[in-house]
C-alpha cells in the first residue's frame, strides 16, 4: 500500500475480546457462563483508520504490534482494509495489546485494556514527516498519554504537522487532564478537538457543559471542539457558537468504538471541506451505524451503505 495518504492516524492497534452479559452478571470472584462472545481487531488507531478507509480515504496508521499471532492477524486485517501499515512498528519481544470488554444488554460497555507493544515508543518524527508528505490531516489519540513517552510524542507530532501545514485533530482522554504539559504543548497547534462529556469534564475541571467547553477552548484555542454525547448526539463549539447536532435513533447493540466511528465521520467531512455541522452530522451517522452491530469494526463499506441503513432509522431526535 504505497499511495499518498490523505490522513495519518497515530493510535493504538489492539485485539478486542467482547463478552455480552446480562444485567445480573457482575465482575466478582465467581464463575459466570455467558451466551455470546466476539473477537475483533480494535484500538483507537485501528478503528479510525478502518472507518476512514471504508469511506474511501487513503489512510496511514502509525502504531505498534507484538511479534505474535495477534500482531500478524492485526497487520493482515489492515492490509485487507487497504490501510498503509508501513509505519506500524513490530516489537518482536513484546506481546500485542488486548482489550477485554463487557457489554450490557443496552449496548453500554466496560473496558479493560492491556496495551502491550503499544506501550513502547512507536512514534518517530522523521518517519511521521515522511508519512505526512501529502496528507491533509493528522489524528492523534490521547491514549498515548498513558505512556511515559506519550506527552513528548503528542506535542512533537502536533508541532511537526503545524510546520508542514497539516491540520491536526486530537481525541483527548481523561489522563490528558492530569498532564497539563500536554494541553500547554498542543495550544494553538490543534485545529479540532474530540472528546466525550466525561472526558471534557475531567480535562476542563468543570461540570457544566457550556463552561467546560469554554474553558477547554481557552486552553487549546482550536478551530472547533466536538463533544460526543451518545444518544443525545453531539455538540460543536466554534467561533463562539454552540450547536447541538441530533442523534439518529437506532437500536444500540454494542457501543464499543462508537466514538472512534464518530471521529472518522467528522474527519471525512473536514477533509472534504464540508461545513462543521455537516461533518458532525456524518459523525453522528457513523456512530449510530456502529452501534447497530457487534464490535468496534461494525462499519459501513461506504457512504451508500451508511445512508441506506440510516434512511430506515428514525429522524434525528433533538440534541
Amino acid at each position: 500500500m504505497n499511495k499518498a495518504c490523505e490522513v495519518v492516524v497515530i493510535g493504538d492497534l489492539l485485539l478486542d475480546i467482547l463478552f455480552y452479559i446480562d444485567r445480573k452478571t457482575k465482575i466478582d470472584r465467581l464463575s459466570h457462563v455467558i451466551s455470546r462472545a466476539f473477537i475483533s481487531p480494535g484500538g483507537v488507531g485501528g478503528n479510525i483508520s478502518t472507518a476512514l478507509s471504508r469511506l474511501g480515504v487513503q489512510t496511514c496508521l502509525v502504531s505498534a504490534v507484538g511479534g505474535d499471532a495477534i500482531g500478524r492477524y492485526l497487520l493482515e486485517d489492515l492490509e485487507n482494509e487497504g490501510i498503509d501499515s508501513r509505519h506500524v512498528k513490530i516489537f518482536r519481544d513484546k506481546p500485542s495489546g488486548v482489550t477485554v470488554a463487557f457489554v450490557e444488554p443496552d449496548g453500554s460497555r466496560t473496558l479493560f485494556s492491556y496495551r502491550g507493544a503499544c506501550e513502547e515508543q512507536y512514534v518517530d518524527l522523521d518517519s511521521l514527516a515522511e508519512a505526512m508528505k501529502s496528507s491533509k490531516f493528522l489524528f492523534i489519540s490521547g491514549y498515548l498519554a498513558h505512556s511515559p513517552w506519550g506527552e513528548k510524542a503528542m506535542i512533537g507530532a502536533a508541532e511537526l504537522a503545524y510546520r508542514l501545514g497539516v491540520e491536526v485533530g486530537v481525541d483527548l482522554h481523561e489522563i490528558c487532564g492530569e498532564k497539563p504539559g500536554i494541553l500547554e504543548g498542543l495550544r494553538r497547534k490543534v485545529s479540532y478537538v474530540f472528546l466525550n462529556v466525561e472526558e471534557l469534564r475531567s480535562v476542563s475541571g468543570e461540570r457544566n457543559l457550556g463552561r467546560a467547553i469554554k474553558k477547554l477552548d481557552e486552553m487549546l484555542k482550536p478551530k472547533a471542539i466536538f463533544v460526543k454525547r451518545g444518544e443525545k448526539g453531539s455538540t460543536i463549539s466554534y467561533s463562539g457558537k454552540l450547536i447541538n447536532m441530533p442523534a439518529y435513533r437506532v437500536k444500540a447493540v454494542d457501543t464499543t468504538g462508537c466514538g472512534d466511528a464518530f471521529d472518522a465521520g467528522v474527519i471525512y467531512g473536514i477533509i472534504k471541506q464540508q461545513s462543521l455541522e455537516e461533518a458532525a452530522r456524518l459523525g453522528n451517522m457513523m456512530g449510530a451505524y456502529k452501534a447497530t452491530g457487534l464490535g468496534a469494526r461494525h462499519l459501513p463499506k461506504g457512504l451508500e451503505e451508511l445512508n441506506t441503513l440510516l434512511n430506515k432509522a428514525e429522524t434525528p431526535a433533538k440534541g
